[in-house]
């Protein structure tokens, strides 16, 4: 593809070689985390030439102040005292997020407990999962109305009170109004873990879906979140159609299809580590790809209604 994607297209950045990258690739949208606080000056003249467009990610700016690791911040955080700095921390990001003009801010939807070698409380599933979300997410979203910025809630991985696609199903129906952001490769690390399809958490969220996350990666069929960096397994590869199908290859094509056929104008952000993005041409191909394959289900959606 030459020229410029349309807009419903996007890709996260964090450093300025990522989104110089990105603009080059031909993308005028872009999703911004984690990037040095002293680029503050440069983003904003860059932000300028976004001509579709541009959204957050909690935090946007790396931090210094934060207890661990600021990715690790969720809504459905069991432990009281992370849950109310995590919600400090989103209802902060989402003040800046109103301040610099982004559409949208992204946060963790919940906490990866397994990774961290943590378990669900004593008498806790996802009944008592789904009630807490209800109850900070509306918290949040009281937050959000109040300074004009949509929240995209991002599926997180292996939290054992809430993940699957019927939790996703029930949230939906009791707050109507959240927005939600489907990460293909985290629903497909669950999906491997808790036994259910990638493209079944795609079509449960899709009612409520803002955005999607996308991108590629190779899993097995089990997973052990204590060990998934020491096995290689959070990757994030360039899309691409080849992969599409093949042996423990994440169903992107499912979970688009899913998505889109449900929820048509849900934003499709592309994520990649940038260290995998190697053969610019073979990127290019798959980014084509995805955004033909888009809207070809989105027309064959608008026919099948019409």
């Amino acid at each position: 593809m030459s020229g410029i994607y349309p807009a419903q297209f996007g890709m996260v950045g964090a450093r300025r070689e990522h989104l110089e990258r990105l603009r080059a690739y031909g993308f005028r949208r872009v999703e911004v985390v984690l990037l040095p606080p002293e680029d503050a000056d440069w983003l904003r003249d860059y932000l300028a030439g976004m001509t579709h467009g541009y959204s957050f990610h909690c935090p946007l700016f790396r931090r210094e102040d934060w207890p661990e690791y600021p990715l690790k911040a969720a809504v459905i955080d069991p432990n009281d005292q992370r849950r109310a700095q995590s919600l400090d921390l989103m209802r902060r990001e989402l003040d800046q997020a109103a301040e610099w003009g982004a559409q949208h801010l992204v946060v963790h939807l919940q906490r990866n407990l397994l990774m961290d070698g943590e378990s669900a409380p004593p008498g806790w599933g996802e009944r008592e999962g789904l009630a807490l979300a209800v109850e900070a997410v509306g918290e949040l979203l009281e937050h959000s109305r109040a300074v004009g910025v949509p929240v995209h809630l991002e599926n997180m991985m292996g939290c054992p009170i809430f993940h699957s696609p019927e939790a996703y199903r029930r949230l939906l129906k009791q707050v109507p109004e959240a927005r939600l952001c489907l990460d293909v490769g985290h629903a497909a690390l669950d999906a491997r873990y808790f036994t259910f399809r990638e493209a079944g958490l795609a079509a449960a969220t899709a009612p409520g879906l803002g955005s999607l996350h996308v991108y590629d990666n190779r899993l097995p069929a089990h997973i052990d979140f204590r060990h998934l960096r020491e096995a290689g397994l959070l990757k994030k590869y360039p899309v691409h159609p080849d992969r599409q199908g093949r042996f423990g290859w994440i169903d992107t094509r499912g979970c688009l299809r899913e998505a889109l056929q449900r929820q048509g104008d849900a934003l499709v952000t592309f994520e990649v580590y940038y260290s995998l993005d190697t053969a610019h041409q073979h990127t290019v191909e798959g980014l084509d790809w995805v955004v033909e394959f888009c809207s070809n289900v989105r027309a064959a959606a608008a026919q099948g209604s019409a």
